[in-house]
């Protein structure tokens, strides 16, 4: 962990650097280890994520079962550390700081093997559908429902071609970089109506236009969710009724996530929509 970290922004620093994966939520502790012969005490969690983990800072990545695990060679802090939640019958282990579960239908758990010592075990099956909210709160509503639209707008944004981002269905009408962007822009600028300061060099609304890349786009959109997720979840079940100036009149925090939720599904409806005008379709929808 990096000074002034949590296990909150470690996770999320080190799957975005590692499996270029988007942490939404990091669990409790569930137990941890000393790693003997080393400085290290190696903590799990459980985390739930967004996007396919890729070897961005690793040999290889491997899928492996509970089986194929007792053929591996691992090193034994590692062995110890996938035992214990198997022999528990959990589905989170990982050999850092971490493990992750998507919050996905139940299914067979797969574990996922980075070759520099990295652990991820995901659960098979569709993308996130509905998701409970991680306690009381009028912030942890709002986030819940961000989770969902999160999940889906990256995996549009992933699975929509590079060549198509400069498509757009007429003259005048967002393309599908300007689409994301916009998001992506919004979630770095809006929460400033909440007091918050937006993401350094921020600027208006010719982010919009700042890039057609498809990789730092998508980059730019997860980051763009973390910093709206850790600002929000900042805010506690007390600021719901505080009222600020809102357009030509008030509104309250609970109020601003409300039109902070429908900006984003209405972008997420547009996006689904470019996808099927151009034949995609998307990931969660299976063959339909």
């Amino acid at each position: 962990m990096e000074p002034a970290e949590n296990d909150l922004s470690a996770v999320r620093r080190e799957l975005l650097e590692e499996l270029g994966v988007t942490v939404l939520h990091v669990d409790p502790e569930v137990f941890r280890i000393d790693d003997h012969g080393s400085f290290f005490t190696i903590a799990f969690v459980r985390t739930v994520i967004v996007g396919e983990p890729r070897a961005l800072e690793h040999d290889e990545l491997l899928w492996a079962t509970a089986h194929d695990l007792s053929v591996l060679e691992l090193a034994p802090v590692q062995r110890r550390g996938l035992t214990i939640p198997l022999d528990r019958g959990t589905s989170g282990c990982t050999t850092r700081t971490l493990s992750t579960e998507r919050r996905r239908p139940m299914g067979r758990c797969r574990v996922l093997i980075a070759a520099a010592g990295l652990t991820v075990c995901q659960m098979s099956g569709g993308a996130a559908g509905q998701v409970a909210p991680k306690g009381t709160g009028f912030q942890l509503e709002y986030l819940a429902e961000v989770t969902v639209a999160e999940d889906h707008l990256v995996r549009l944004a992933e699975v929509i071609p590079a060549e198509l981002y400069t498509w757009r269905p007429a003259p005048g009408v967002r393309s599908v970089s300007e689409v994301l962007l916009h998001v992506a822009g919004s979630n770095f600028n809006l929460p400033r109506a909440l007091g918050i300061a937006p993401a350094e060099g921020m600027v208006g609304r010719e982010y919009a236009q700042s890039t057609t890349d498809k990789a730092a786009i998508v980059a730019a959109l997860k980051e763009s969710f973390v910093f709206l997720r850790t600002r929000i979840e900042a805010l506690t079940p007390a600021d719901a009724e505080r009222k600020i100036a809102w357009f030509d009149g008030e509104n309250t925090f609970r109020g601003v996530l409300y039109f902070m939720a429908r900006h984003t599904g209405e972008h997420t409806g547009q996006l689904i929509a470019y996808a099927r005008m151009n034949g995609i379709v998307p990931p969660w929808s299976g063959s339909g």
